[in-house]
């Protein structure tokens, strides 16, 4: 009896063309070895001995399986790696995505290597995706940990019935049974490199998690990355948290860029008064003045009686007396401060740059 997963609850933004070219490759591989009329000296040749390791093998190993009872090896590889490995592509992005996966798989490798260099298995080539996914699937494991993944129980061949559990659960449950198998199969020279998957899923999840715990990575949106939520995120909610990663990280370089997107997709959409106004400020110092204005208008049509549009129409006159030369457009918006601030305070700024503005006496 085991459990199949067949599915997730975890939908994509865009299609993963990294993760499918990935099996493609293995399933090409896969059949011109069992075609070559040597499958064992290719196999020898570009599987991974621990006994003889070579670089070139940690990469070639994880694109060879064994042709066993129903191709059952290269099929659950795939399964797994077309299961998760969407869903990291997708939040990753396919650039990073392909060295992740080579890396999980050396990692895999290269635990492996520990455990059997110097005793029974050795001599045995090492092949299989599966370190490489066991990395992908601890990189899911700690990305989404709160989605479900969609399995059937299976009594030998038959199914029993279909049902939903927590990714953490499911995942979780598959480390803790190779964690299991590695360490009561030490030296046995069994034919299944349980550490291989251990050190890809150590690396995998391992390595995210350090990045994530130390805020060398900011995830935005992060909650509900981790429900499985990432792909339904509007937007404006996807600016908002991109705008939050970059006041962390105090880089703003490419707020501008992604706030024009946002008007181009949705022209209405307005942020609340605060963020609203930073993005206006990074725009402004980013020297991105009509981007600023636009942001500072929003602010104004939205927000009229809030006082941070009174700092709103400061802003803008001084971009249009300073930057643009158009002293009306200026003079027109401080003299809407200084009738709209009932405190005074701002009026009281308003007035002083007229005044500059003009060059003339202060105004009363």
């Amino acid at each position: 009896m085991f459990l199949l997963p067949f599915g997730t609850n975890n939908p994509t933004r865009r299609f993963p063309y990294v993760t499918v070219t990935i099996i493609i490759l293995n399933v090409i591989v896969y059949m011109g070895s069992i075609r070559s009329g040597n499958y064992s000296e290719f196999i020898g040749e570009y599987g991974f001995v621990p006994s003889d390791p070579s670089f070139l093998t940690l990469i070639t190993y994880q694109f060879l399986h064994s042709p066993g009872f129903l191709h059952l090896h290269i099929v659950f590889n795939m399964l797994f790696l077309w299961l998760f490995g969407n869903n990291v592509e997708d939040l990753m992005g396919p650039v990073a995505f392909v060295p992740f996966y080579l890396v999980c798989g050396i990692c895999a490798g290269l635990l492996h290597w520990a455990s059997t260099s110097m005793g029974a298995g050795a001599d045995v080539p090492m092949i299989g995706a599966s370190g490489a996914v066991f990395g992908i699937t601890g990189a899911y494991f700690v990305l989404f940990p709160r989605s479900s993944v969609r399995v059937i129980l299976i009594f030998i061949i038959f199914p029993i019935v279909s049902f939903q559990l927590p990714a953490l659960f499911f995942i979780g449950l598959q480390f803790a049974r190779e964690v299991y198998y590695g360490l009561s199969t030490i030296g046995a020279g069994v034919g299944v490199a349980h550490w291989a998957h251990i050190g890809g899923f150590g690396f995998g999840a391992g390595i995210l998690y350090l990045l994530i715990a130390t805020r060398a990575v900011i995830v935005p949106n992060f909650d509900k990355v981790k429900r499985g939520e990432y792909a339904n995120i509007s937007r404006e909610e996807k600016f908002i948290g991109r705008l939050a990663t970059a006041t962390e990280k105090k880089n703003f370089a490419g707020i501008p860029v992604e706030y024009r997107a946002l008007m181009a997709a949705e022209p209405h959409v307005v942020l609340e008064p605060e963020k609203q106004m930073q993005v206006a400020r990074i725009a402004s110092k980013a020297q991105d003045f009509d981007m600023a204005v636009t942001a500072y208008r929003k602010m104004l049509e939205r927000y009229p009686e809030n006082p941070l549009s009174h700092r709103a129409c400061m802003d803008i006159a001084r971009i249009a007396a300073f930057r643009a030369r158009d002293k009306q457009t200026a003079v027109s918006y401080l003299q809407w401060v200084i009738n709209a601030d009932t405190t005074g305070r701002i009026a009281s700024e308003a007035r002083m740059l007229l005044q500059r503005i003009r060059g003339g006496a202060m105004l009363q």
